[in-house]
């Protein structure tokens, strides 16, 4: 009896580690690193593309758009693709996210997707259905991917590469149809199910009018159209973009262009040689269009410096008289990233593997190029670079860090704010790896600032004035208001009667808690009217709060109904132990209350921007044993590994060991309003009981209204020598002030 055959459905193909290695064009052991890849991409896509490591089995992705839809994860849907128009877009066939459902199935994860106030676990099931489970709502745009050791997937951080490659390979953004061939075009032919003649040409740039627009292109001769098309076009060879020296600084870097079947591309390599070697080649990364690739591809140096390459199974190497042209020395060894960009590239089987043949020889020689160029430089005295002192770089910096901070003037500029914003060029322009803060704040800014400028330095003490007991502290703001308080008195001007009413019990005036570990945010915070929008109080403190802080705090979650506390601290293990501490029983303070906590800012995923931004500053914890007891706090208190690590310096992120923190003044001005005004929610207050503050209002308006009316009448003369009648009464009664001495006479 002959054998059965059996009829498989392609999707079916994603569910078998040999299928899905067909279909992803890679093998079996590189399905992590796919997985990855396609995420990665996928966020660059959209723009703004971020991965993150939260440990071993955890990853995170995020970007700037709306989320994946739920439905593109399905691996039974039907291949829906924009890969047809060779516009150079990242990725193949448009495969990437059924390929990256089938390894998660393949390997026991899943997802869990965030998008649209909503957060969704997504994965497959044995029937090759795509299951939804509702995960609560949630306020993030990203994706996790829960998978066994896919934080310990080989080369990790050289995936964070593409998230430096943003925009298009081809700027334009309608097809070239000098691009395309016969085939190309009836390939796209047999996917435009229902499309007209007209929304085909649509898509491409070409100045030709179909005289059947309506006419379905299914059924016109495809290849004739594409030759009308052709014969019209706009723009024949538009310059596929580079990816550019600068994505590996001090790399040397050489480029070539080149066409294929009129499908123009470019070859990019980045070199780094390293002296006393023997010619060994460590090829790190292959880049297409933007995006690492899985493509592996070793080199190595034979005899008398000619190159080899071997990838997809093969080896190449230049012949004629390009084999002794194209030669590298054998005493340095080299590290290279290589890269092709270009708006089509022929694929070697049913998955997403690129062709190499078409472009391996051209990557030799542009390695071959880079690579001389490396050695050159190692051979070079480099000359003495000129170094700036930190004076010249404030005095230079500071003008735009000060529009940057205070939006133009707009609002009040902290000093360490200035300094956070000016730290990564510092340290660039004097060639040097850490500063004392204070040198830039407190000897370096009084110098360099105008006068119009809003500048806001800590207090340093406080002014009590005599009978009225106000207190004005010795800060830079409090002390502008100071000098700029005037009597305000006229007997024409009528004063406007208080319509707030003072004194009143917590629970009558606000319903929320801003505590700021900063005192030098309350200017600005207080100017922009967030705590009258939220009904919302502001407390500060220096260090660690105090037991009378946690008893307010207990009192409030107590009285005030749904309060709701909102804690803006430094990312530091002080700024952790605050957090928690505000809320939390201790030795000397039991909470009564349960109080519900947000802290804003500066939580770890904002440190990590910022930390990447350069914003972030070492810190020095000299002892083992507290690093180790602060590791077992901060895990007590729910911080995560990968963030203890990043606090005390154990391994955080391979390529510092240094304990490091993040503090508040690394935001700009509106920075920091914003995170307030998308944090803070809740209605305003309205008392329970309004009978007798309705009489109190009503009688305020009348009195408001008698005022107004002696204000119209003409103003009494003061009475002659009333100066000298208030010294002789003050010189009686030392204790009087002169404004009660000036009661008595009136």
């Amino acid at each position: 009896m002959p054998p059965i055959t059996l009829v498989q459905e392609d999707w079916k193909r994603f569910m078998t580690p040999e299928g899905l290695s067909e279909k992803a064009g890679v093998p079996k052991h590189h399905f992590r690193k796919m997985i990855i890849k396609e995420l990665i991409d996928n966020a660059c896509d959209v723009g703004g593309g971020r991965l993150r490591l939260v440990d071993s089995d955890l990853l995170e992705f995020y970007d700037d758009g709306p989320g994946i839809p739920l439905e593109a994860l399905s691996i039974k849907r039907a291949l829906i693709s924009s890969k047809h128009w060779r516009l150079g877009e990242r990725g193949a066939l448009g495969n990437g996210l059924r390929a990256v459902m089938g390894a998660l199935y393949c390997l026991g994860g899943h997802l869990v997707v965030h998008a649209k106030g909503k957060a969704t676990k997504v994965f497959v099931g044995n029937d090759g259905e795509t299951v939804y489970v509702d995960q609560g709502e949630t306020t993030d745009t990203k994706v996790r991917v829960y998978c066994d050791e896919i934080g310990n997937t080989p080369d990790l951080l050289s995936f964070k590469l593409t998230e430096q490659m943003a925009g298009p390979v081809v700027k334009s953004s309608k097809a070239i149809p000098e691009w395309f061939d016969d085939e190309a075009i009836l390939d796209i032919q047999r996917s435009a199910e229902g499309l007209t003649v007209s929304e085909i040409v649509g898509q491409f740039r070409t100045g030709y009018q179909p005289c059947k627009p309506h006419e379905l292109f299914t059924g016109v001769n495809a290849v004739e159209l594409l030759a009308k098309m052709q014969k019209h076009t706009l723009e024949r060879t538009p310059k596929v973009r580079e990816v550019g020296a600068g994505l590996m600084p001090g790399w040397e870097y050489a480029q070539l262009r080149g066409e294929r079947e009129n499908i123009p591309y470019v070859v990019e390599a980045w070199v780094k040689a390293t002296p006393k070697g023997s010619g060994s080649i460590s090829v790190e990364t292959l880049v297409t269009n933007r995006a690492v690739s899985l493509t592996g591809v070793n080199a190595n140096v034979e005899k008398k410096g000619r190159v080899n390459f071997v990838t997809q199974n093969y080896r190449f190497h230049l012949g004629g008289s390009d084999r002794d042209k194209f030669t590298l020395s054998q005493n340095v060894d080299y590290r290279v990233i290589l890269s092709i960009s270009s708006p089509y590239f022929p694929i070697v089987s049913s998955g997403k593997a690129i062709d190499m043949e078409e472009f391996v020889y051209d990557l030799i020689r542009v390695f071959v190029t880079a690579g001389k160029k490396a050695k050159t430089a190692l051979s070079k005295r480099k000359p003495k670079e000129k170094r700036i002192t930190i004076k010249d770089a404030v005095e230079q910096l500071l003008p735009d860090a000060y529009e940057k901070v205070s939006e133009g003037g707009r609002y009040w500029a902290n000093a360490r704010q200035l300094m956070y914003a000016m730290r990564p060029d510092i340290l660039r322009l004097c060639k040097i790896d850490k500063f004392d803060d204070a040198t830039v704040t407190q000897k370096y800014l009084p110098i360099f600032q105008r006068p119009e400028w809003k500048i806001a330095y800590d207090n340093r003490g406080a002014l009590e004035e005599p009978h009225t007991g106000q207190t004005v502290g010795l800060g830079t703001v409090e002390i502008e208001n100071y000098r700029g308080r005037t009597a305000n008195i006229g007997f024409d001007r009528a004063a406007r009667p208080s319509m707030v009413f003072g004194n009143m019990p917590a629970e009558g005036r606000f319903n929320k808690l801003l505590f700021v570990e900063k005192e030098g945010f309350n200017q600005l915070i207080r100017e922009s009217g967030i705590l009258e929008r939220y009904d919302m109080a502001m407390a500060s403190s220096k260090g660690l709060p105090v037991v009378a802080a946690r008893a307010l705090i207990d009192h409030l979650a107590g009285t005030v109904d749904g309060f709701q506390l909102y804690v803006l601290a430094d990312f530091d293990v002080n700024g952790c132990v605050l957090a928690d501490s505000l809320v939390t029983d201790r030795d000397r303070y039991q909470f009564a209350n349960e109080v519900n906590t947000t802290k804003l800012g500066v939580t770890w995923d904002q440190a990590q921007e910022l930390h990447r931004q350069m914003k972030s500053e070492p810190v020095e914890l000299e002892k083992y044993n507290t690093r180790v007891s602060y590791a077992e706090t901060l895990a007590g208190y729910g911080i995560e590994k990968t963030a203890i690590d990043f606090l005390l310096g154990r391994h955080w992120d391979e390529f510092n060991e240094q304990p490091m923190r993040v503090e508040l003044n690394a935001f700009t001005s509106r920075e920091l309003l914003d995170i307030i005004e998308e944090g803070v929610s809740g209605p305003k207050v309205v008392p329970k009981d309004l009978q007798d503050l309705y009489a109190e209002a009503s009688v305020r308006k009348r009195v408001a209204e008698y005022e107004r009316k002696l204000r119209a009448e003409p103003s009494p003369r003061a009475p002659y020598g009333l100066r000298d009648t208030i010294a002789e009464m003050l010189s009686e009664d030392p204790d009087l002030s002169w404004d009660e001495a000036l009661a008595k006479l009136v």
